[in-house]
């Protein structure tokens, strides 16, 4: 047997195994937790990291990053028929409080592996765009996050699986169906079949180097209030006298009140004794040059390195401008990385908080059909990046005017940061290409003039 085959049947024996081994599990028990390793190492980790400043600063900074900055609607490509129903979802959606929060709780999924949240809405008189008659409709009103720890998996008399989530205010478990599974999101980063559809994220990797940075943690704090008080040598006269040799418990009595004067007279910078009866050495603590009394702080900044490469595909956001590598080269390689990693994160976020528009349609199915839309396809939820650099952007619009190349209006004003495109009767000025400006020059910057002065629209 070769070796590619040897591997093969044993792919093939350990996935039999895992097999049995969780259908063994489901006879035994009538529910599956959360196989999330940094549960098993520590209970509290996801409470702890939080209080952690390199770690929740880089969550934080990628929780932002992925949330975007606007959200809204659109067709799906090559879907014009829809076109119809693109301003009504888009009015639902504007009832959403705190939404820009609602994102940012359900982006915490790349780290815990699941995210959820529960809808809520109510029920309101509208007028919808398209529509001449004022209806009764159901509109979203805010997402409610809900802690991972409130789900389980639950298996039924039948032996059938389900998703139940634990209701705090009736103290019971909620099996999630038909009836109201329309009214959860559900975000998940890593859905491999080793997560038990749980999902899996950053923190199984990351609570490994967390546990190590404890532990460096813990030998700083003790190792700086030994530096920093250095070593005192207390010579007590006549003290085996006064404690025979073998009378240890009298030994360590006397030692112990003298170690307790000391502290309690050397926080006042004083001591005072029989002159004859105690003498003190006070040694300076371990140079700050010695190679051995850095090796902490090295280890805390390499543990910090990995965890913010790890979590943001970078370092330069947190700092690294002191590497070999320029700050600048770095910057660019980091930033390429680092946008391919929010823009996969964005598009699953995207995807999951379709299910708002699917709970819209299912809410308000008579009014759909009442208004002959009911079988048109749902719009797609999209979530805004950011501007690009007014630089970059101004550089793009020169060799458009270069060339002549016409373009939309409101591609340009989307391009331009801080720029809206005029109404009516506002006051307008016309921008035309500078004399002698070379949009293809390196760092010439926007070409772009004043010319004519002033014009009234």
């Amino acid at each position: 047997m070769s070796e590619a085959e040897t591997r093969l049947a044993l792919y093939q024996h350990l996935n039999t195994f895992t097999s049995r081994m969780l259908m063994a599990l489901k006879r035994l028990q009538t529910w599956l937790d959360d196989p999330d390793q940094a549960l098993k190492v520590d209970s509290e980790f996801y409470e702890k990291v939080q209080r952690e400043l390199v770690i929740s600063s880089a969550l934080s900074y990628r929780q932002h990053l992925v949330a975007g900055t606007s959200r809204g609607v659109s067709l799906h490509p090559g879907d014009e028929e829809s076109s119809f129903l693109v301003p009504i979802y888009q009015r639902a959606l504007d009832h959403v409080a705190r939404f820009s929060s609602a994102r940012f709780n359900l982006a915490r999924a790349f780290f815990a592996g699941t995210a959820v949240a529960v809808i809520h809405g109510t029920w309101a008189r509208l007028l919808m765009p398209g529509d001449w008659t004022v209806r009764r409709w159901w509109v979203p009103t805010h997402l409610e996050d809900v802690d991972k720890g409130r789900l389980r998996v639950e298996f039924g008399d039948d032996r059938t699986q389900r998703w139940t989530l634990f209701d705090v205010y009736r103290e019971a478990w909620v099996v999630l169906d038909e009836t109201n599974q329309h009214m959860v999101i559900w975000h998940q980063y890593d859905t491999a079949d080793r997560h038990l559809g749980f999902g899996g994220g950053l923190a199984a990797q990351l609570v490994y180097y967390w546990t190590v940075k404890t532990l460096l943690l813990e030998a700083l704090s003790s190792g700086a209030s030994r530096i920093g008080f250095g070593w005192i040598h207390a010579r007590i006269k006549n003290l085996l006298g006064a404690a025979s040799a073998t009378d240890l418990t009298t030994y360590s009595t006397l030692v112990d009140q003298v170690i307790a004067q000391v502290e309690k007279q050397r926080s006042h910078n004083v001591f005072v004794s029989d002159m004859d009866a105690v003498e003190l050495d006070a040694f300076a603590p371990p140079g700050a040059n010695n190679a051995r009394s850095n090796i902490v702080m090295e280890s805390l900044n390499y543990v910090d390195r990995v965890l913010t490469t790890r979590i943001l595909g970078s370092v330069l956001p947190t700092g690294g401008g002191d590497q070999a590598q320029g700050s600048m080269a770095r910057a660019q390689v980091e930033k390429q990385s680092e946008g391919s990693l929010i823009a996969y994160d964005r598009e699953t976020l995207a995807e999951s908080l379709g299910a708002l528009c699917r709970c819209f349609r299912v809410c308000n199915e008579r009014n759909l059909r009442a208004m002959g839309v009911w079988d048109m396809t749902d719009p797609e939820f999209h979530l805004g990046i950011e501007k690009p650099d007014p630089q970059v952007a101004g550089a793009s619009l020169d060799r458009v005017a270069k060339y002549q190349i016409p373009v939309r209006k409101t591609d340009v004003y989307e391009a331009l940061e801080g720029f809206s495109q005029p109404d009516a009767n506002d006051d307008v000025m016309t921008l035309q290409m500078a004399q002698g400006a070379d949009a293809g020059a390196p760092g010439a910057g926007s070409g772009l003039g004043v010319a004519g002065g002033l014009a009234h629209g």
